[in-house]
């Protein structure tokens, strides 16, 4: 059994006995891409995993049956540390304020707004000042 485990800022892989919780191996992951987990190039179901254990390091290959499997661990690691990077920026950006833009006029500088206004008697009556119209008139209250 596979499972992907959140860490603060990385996660890691963890193989366990499929009957109990004894883990096999585990896998650290900093960055994605990167050396933790890479994809093989012939095939979306495959993936290498370097396990680290007591100071020795191992190459593993890691195979999906189904496709969708895979896909979902290719997705689930770009989506932990892309969000990483997003929480990143949101808290360089609260240390540095951003610009403000300066919008006002300077001096001499002008602009043309053209309205189109129909005047009054070129206007063609509507039906509601006709007195025809919705809630027009009438004695009703």
């Amino acid at each position: 059994r596979m499972r992907l485990v959140s860490m603060g800022k990385g996660a890691k892989i963890k193989l366990e006995e499929k009957g109990g919780d004894k883990v096999s191996a585990i896998c650290p992951i900093e960055t994605y891409p990167g050396l933790a987990v890479q994809s093989v190039a012939d095939s979306s179901r495959y993936f290498v995993i370097k396990v680290t254990e007591g100071g020795k390091n191992a190459h593993l290959g890691l195979g999906f049956a189904d496709r969708a499997d895979s896909f979902d661990l290719n997705t689930t690691l770009h989506d932990h540390f892309k969000g990483i990077l997003v929480e990143e920026k949101i808290e360089q950006e609260k240390d540095v304020p951003p610009e403000k833009l300066d919008l006002a006029f300077k001096q001499g500088e002008t602009i043309k707004v053209s309205i189109n206004i129909p005047r009054k008697a070129n206007r063609a009556k509507s039906p509601a000042t006709k007195g025809g119209g919705l809630g027009g008139g009438g004695g009703g209250g």
